[in-house]
């Protein structure tokens, strides 16, 4: 059932063409990703799923805080996916906690440039 819960969840932000992350935490691990990432990272879901997101400039995917002074930016988080071959692709997130079934989520939802 939870995976149909995260399933449904994805869908809808693919049918509105939205960059999606879903990592499990604490082991800031991904789950699931929308396809409108996909296609601007240029990857697949299995190059992705069951990665863990390190650090900025660490691994295969990255994250790091935005710089700002609002409030506003301590809620943004920068995704850096470095592939093995080719240019390393950026997304700048909305970080949203999500409780499921006593699970723990965090979704980051793409911010439009």
């Amino acid at each position: 059932m939870r995976i149909a819960m995260i399933e449904q969840i994805i869908k809808s932000f693919d049918l509105i063409n939205v960059e999606v992350l879903l990592v499990s935490t604490p082991d800031s691990t991904i789950k699931q990703a929308s396809n409108a990432l996909l296609a601007k990272w240029n990857c697949q879901l299995p190059d992705i799923i069951g990665k863990k997101i390190m650090n900025f400039g660490n691994g295969l995917v990255s994250a790091k805080p935005t710089t700002g002074l609002s409030q506003q930016d301590k809620n943004h988080l920068e995704v850096c996916y470095s592939p093995p071959i080719g240019s390393p692709n950026q997304s700048v997130f909305c970080i949203q906690p999500i409780v499921h079934e006593s699970e723990a989520y965090i979704l980051l939802l793409g911010e439009q440039n």
